[in-house]
């Protein structure tokens, strides 16, 4: 499996289609408005240009304070 952060609003329904979240609502937001996508195999062509993640990654990423954040 693995992982793509962005901001909420970059989200789309083909997106949503590819990955393994049923909803926008089902996605993970920071307390900064970004959101958390996954996937298994090869990234979708619609998420070219963001940085994959790891589990070990995503891991360290949701550590950070935007992810633990009180909302």
């Amino acid at each position: 499996m693995k992982f793509v952060i962005l901001g909420k609003e970059k989200v789309t329904s083909e997106m949503i289609s590819f990955c393994l979240e049923t909803s926008i609502d089902s996605l993970r937001i920071s307390s900064e408005n970004n959101a958390i996508l996954k996937y298994e195999g090869t990234q979708p062509d619609c998420l070219n240009g963001y940085k994959d993640y790891t589990l070990a990654e995503m891991r360290e990423e949701l550590k950070k304070g935007e992810w633990n954040a009180k909302l």
